[in-house]
């Protein structure tokens, strides 16, 4: 087997139905397998996926387990030697997974491969980006990038020659990311403490570890939506934002940096949390209460 997509749903059955019937074209020549995990959508995906795509391997959660654990579940009824994490908000272009395929047969060293993403209204969401810091993102304003240009970005500056012509980066979104079988049997799978962000981060960081190249690949475009699994949930997402965050610093920058990512997260809480009760939001009060208790509890 060429090609395992991996594809996480839920609640985006048309989106995912448009995805999956895309992908005979993406992947023209590979032997390919697909398997779908969802994670417990009440929008009749599963009953889609069955009725239309039988030869789709499914897996039906009772559930909603996050995004890093339904990927594993994922790998592990797969057997390609390369598998592709694809965004169920995700409509790969004609041959576009066929190429990321032959980029990663044509790199060696290469671990892992993304496209260029492209969304469907024509703008253009950043693919690839720089590893997180003290300082990236958390001092990624307005003002300070007129001041100090985009050192303090993840994304990569515009005029960066990879953006257009490819070329190792340190890590991918999650969007859609094809990893080699043989190195994520090295490194592992995603880590599911991650529930939703920063899983393809880790993942990028520990194939850079172990020796292997992430790259990035403009040759190949996917459609993406971006955020529909996340519609309806933008106070809860907020927190698990900051929580994987602090996972990610916990283990990549443990110690002095992670203390300081933990400070300035807090602060940033009870400001925003400040405002929040100022103008009369409830809600936002709350979210910001539970991000101040993950800055000053950790996250283990």
């Amino acid at each position: 087997m060429d090609l395992s997509i991996v594809i996480v749903s839920y609640n985006t059955r048309q989106l995912l139905v448009r995805c999956l019937r895309a992908l005979p074209a993406a992947s023209a020549g590979l032997r390919r397998e697909v398997v779908v995990v969802d994670n417990a959508s009440a929008d009749g995906s599963p009953a889609a996926v069955a009725g239309e795509f039988p030869d789709a391997i499914l897996v039906v959660n009772a559930d909603n387990v996050g995004f890093a654990r339904a990927c594993n579940q994922g790998v592990a009824r797969s057997s390609g030697r390369t598998v592709l994490f694809l965004n169920s908000d995700a409509e790969p272009r004609p041959g576009s997974l066929t190429a990321l395929v032959r980029h990663l047969g044509d790199h060696p060293r290469a671990g892992a491969v993304g496209p260029r993403l492209a969304h469907p209204d024509g703008g253009s969401p950043r693919s690839c980006f720089r590893f997180p810091s003290l300082t990236r993102p958390l001092l990624d304003f307005a003002l300070v990038r007129r001041l100090a240009g985009p050192r303090f970005s993840l994304t990569l500056p515009l005029g960066d020659r990879r953006l257009a012509e490819g070329g190792a980066v340190d890590w991918l979104s999650g969007a859609c990311l094809l990893v080699r079988r043989e190195a994520l049997d090295a490194v592992g799978r995603f880590d599911e403490r991650y529930f939703m962000y920063f899983e393809d981060t880790d993942l990028c960081r520990r194939l850079w570890a172990a020796g292997w190249e992430v790259r990035f690949w403009p040759g190949a475009e996917v459609l993406h939506v971006g955020g529909a699994s996340a519609r309806g949930h933008a106070a809860w997402l907020a927190v698990e934002v900051q929580r994987s965050r602090l996972i990610y610093f916990s283990t990549h920058h443990p110690g002095l940096v992670s203390g300081l990512v933990r400070v300035w997260t807090g602060i940033g809480a009870a400001a925003r949390g400040i405002g929040s009760a100022a103008r009369g939001r409830p809600r936002g009060l709350r979210t910001e209460a539970c991000i101040l208790r993950l800055a000053l509890r950790g996250v283990g």
